[in-house]
């Protein structure tokens, strides 16, 4: 009778370590709320830093003349004479255009991505742990079966529930924030004067409304859908990874290092998920600014696409490959240290939220 009891008392263990597989008891709880609200406040951060470097690089991606300095028929030969010649026509303010949707985009996208992300890699290793599996060196998968110390976890492995988890909240949060982008767009693509189109964000809100209804709105969602899961799945995989080769080199608890850390491994992924999605984006920055002409007559010739296909074949047709492209020099400059501004403000607030807990 007695090892009976002995024995029930060890299956509710079990049974309590696999409804309980990743608890942590030396660690505070997590706050619900925390992963939403650090976020938004890295959205808000990050947008207010790039905002000039967005404006640049959406004003030469709806550029349908070529970009370079041999270009002289071109509105802007390139980043660097766009940034002046927006500053010489349009004042230093001009480069903060779109600012406000930009800022609404940033929070409710952070926000989204980060709540959802996290949810999901929860239940992503609530899901291995139960098959034997539990958090690791890594902070993702690693063996724990008895008697098995040998650490299973692999690069690959960890990539790949970022990838997916990444991606999946990234196709999410564009959907919760798309109309911002789209507004965003639209008041950093017109001009000044008597070529300014809107007023600003409730202005433009309401023309779109009216001229297309609330389909409006969602112009160009097809190709951020088509690359939003693989761009922001890149990004957290090779964040990921990065971290991982990162901690390899020596762990420190140290603020200075979790910075450094967090900064450098945001610096890379960024840059590199940026290059291996861009082509999508340029087709997007085009296809929203369709039933948008009148107001970017004074920036150059002007084109209309029936959708991702065609916009693809007619910027490769008349551009070249380049084309889709353009834009590319101040995107990478501007993704590499966003992300690193991101995954840094996102870290630290979250740190502080949850009572200094590791997220990793």
């Amino acid at each position: 009778q007695q090892q009976q009891q002995q024995q029930d008392q060890q299956h509710q263990h079990q049974q309590h370590q696999h409804r309980q597989p990743l608890a942590d008891n030396n660690k505070p709880p997590q706050r619900w709320w925390a992963p939403a609200a650090s976020g938004a406040v890295a959205g808000i951060v990050h947008r207010f830093v790039v905002c000039p470097l967005d404006v640049v690089k959406i004003r030469l991606q709806l550029q349908a003349e070529p970009v370079g300095w041999t270009s002289s028929g071109s509105k802007y030969r390139g980043a660097l004479h766009c940034l002046s010649t927006v500053v010489r026509e349009e004042g230093v303010l001009a480069l903060w255009k779109g600012h406000v949707p930009g800022q609404g985009l940033s929070i409710v996208y952070g926000s989204v991505q980060f709540a959802v992300i996290d949810v999901l890699r929860r239940n992503v290793k609530f899901f291995l742990a139960q098959r034997g599996y539990g958090r690791g060196n890594s902070g993702v998968v690693a063996s724990s079966a008895a008697g098995d110390n040998r650490e299973r976890s692999t690069a690959a492995t960890v990539a790949a529930v970022d990838f997916v988890c990444g991606g999946t909240a990234g196709v999410l949060a564009t959907l919760a924030s798309y109309p911002m982008d789209l507004l965003r767009t639209r008041l950093a693509g017109q001009g000044q004067g008597d070529l300014r189109l809107y007023s600003g964000l409730f202005d433009a809100a309401r023309k779109i409304h009216n001229a297309d209804g609330a389909r409006g709105f969602y112009r160009g969602l097809a190709p951020s859908l088509l690359g939003i899961f693989p761009s922001v799945g890149f990004h957290f995989a090779y964040y990921a990874l990065c971290r991982r080769a990162l901690g390899a080199i020596g762990e420190s608890s140290s603020l200075l290092r979790n910075v450094t850390d967090s900064a450098g491994a945001g610096l890379v992924s960024g840059m590199l998920a940026k290059l291996t999605m861009f082509p999508l984006d340029t087709v997007k920055k085009r296809l929203q600014i369709q039933g948008f002409e009148d107001a970017r007559v004074h920036f150059g010739e002007v084109r209309r696409y029936g959708g991702v296909v065609e916009c693809i074949r007619g910027i490769i047709e008349h551009e070249g490959v380049r084309g889709l492209f353009k834009g590319l020099w101040p995107a990478m400059v501007k993704a590499g240290p966003s992300s690193a501004v991101i995954f840094v403000v996102y870290e630290e607030a979250r740190r502080r939220f949850d009572g200094n807990r590791d997220n990793q």
